[in-house]
């Protein structure tokens, strides 16, 4: 029992360390992200992605193509595309499978915001595509909640404090027997 008991608290303190580092982030674009498919991978546990688009005759970046990746597959998300203002007249986000079965599309005006809601797809990923209708270009922001697949540290850390009462407790039944 005492030797389940330790693989049990050395899970438990695994799962925790998992749960800490799967915590969201935000991501900036730094260098130009794909004007095409394939979809750029954001890193695990990203959950804001601000960008920039510029829609003219002669430029080469029209179109960010990005992909959430690591959802809890059939779980909800929670999309929410703005632009910032005086930047876009007009632009527009596609929502998609890996399939490229689109899930929700919008567009949006200057200083506006959408919400979408859904379910995650099988495989647990979302493309995205953003880019501008009209000719300029400018600053937006998406921000995505979504169900994860690794517990929360709230709820691991009391299940590891009763993991240890149980382990102490076992300790003490042995040094009084």
């Amino acid at each position: 029992m005492d030797k389940f008991a330790r693989n049990l608290l050395a899970t438990s303190c695994l799962t925790l360390a998992a749960g800490a580092t799967a915590q969201a982030s935000v991501f900036n674009e730094s260098t130009d992200l794909p004007n095409s498919p394939p979809h750029f991978a954001l890193p695990g546990g990203t959950d804001e992605v601000n960008g920039s688009t510029d829609y003219r005759f002669d430029s080469d970046d029209p179109d960010d193509f990005f992909q959430f990746t690591g959802l809890l597959p059939g779980g909800n998300f929670t999309l929410v595309f703005e632009n910032q203002p005086t930047f876009f007249l007009r632009s527009f986000l596609v929502i998609s499978d890996t399939s490229n079965n689109i899930l929700g599309e919008g567009a949006i005006f200057e200083g506006g915001s959408q919400i979408f809601t859904g379910t995650v797809p099988g495989d647990g990923k979302l493309n995205i595509r953003i880019g501008s209708i009209e000719e300029g270009g400018g600053l937006y922001r998406v921000s995505l909640t979504a169900d994860s697949d690794v517990p929360e540290p709230a709820t691991v850390i009391p299940a590891g404090l009763a993991l240890a009462g149980a382990l102490a407790w076992q300790r003490r039944k042995k040094a009084v027997n």
